[in-house]
């Protein structure tokens, strides 16, 4: 699978996409509104259009140089346990405590228990979510310790689309009203805790 690190390496070439997205009205970031991290993309040869990176219900907006306020260039995130590997090979687990005993998905062939079918590969993250190119859920945290980590994204009355790796994709609608909390922005990359969960 394409190398999917997230912010732990986010050049370009070193993941499957580069740049770290942010959603703060004060702060000029380039990566929200330049396409040159999505043309540098490992799969771009294969995609050739930069609007694949973007669900087209998602309305986000970000200042750019000169005052400009234009869309936002990405939406897509990967799953977290597909891809984690560096570039020698070695594999990346998981950074929460209990994480580390969750499979990590290297090879198209990992995939069983699920299978292709049932394993999401990449996902609409919300727009105060979004911060790499990495969709990660904390597995190793329950009860009082749970967090969500990244929220998937509702821009379609409470539901989000997933591809999955046999090539279907799928609108989902989320039914715990805990992963579509207000927007907050400036809150990319900040865990919130399940509000209320024993």
């Amino acid at each position: 699978m394409v190398p999917n690190l997230g912010l732990d390496n986010s050049a370009d070439g070193a993941t499957w996409v580069g740049g770290a997205l942010t959603l703060d009205a004060g702060l000029i970031n380039p990566d929200n509104t330049s396409d040159a991290h999505l043309r540098n993309s490992l799969l771009f040869r294969y995609l050739q259009s930069t609007a694949v990176f973007k669900c087209p219900a998602d309305r986000s907006t970000a200042r750019a140089r000169g005052g400009l306020v234009l869309p936002r260039v990405r939406s897509l995130s990967m799953n977290g346990f597909l891809g984690r590997y560096l570039p020698d090979g070695s594999e990346v687990k998981g950074h929460f405590p209990g994480d580390e005993n969750h499979r990590v998905f290297r090879t198209y062939g990992d995939l069983v228990n699920p299978g292709p079918s049932m394993t999401h590969v990449f996902i609409d993250e919300r727009e105060d979510s979004i911060n790499d190119s990495l969709f990660y859920t904390g597995m190793g945290r329950r009860g009082r310790e749970a967090y969500i980590v990244d929220y998937p994204a509702s821009y379609h009355n409470r539901a989000g689309g997933l591809s999955f790796a046999d090539g279907h994709a799928e609108v989902k609608k989320w039914l715990d009203g805990r992963t579509t909390p207000p927007l907050r922005p400036g809150g990319a990359g900040v865990e919130r805790p399940f509000a209320g969960q024993s």
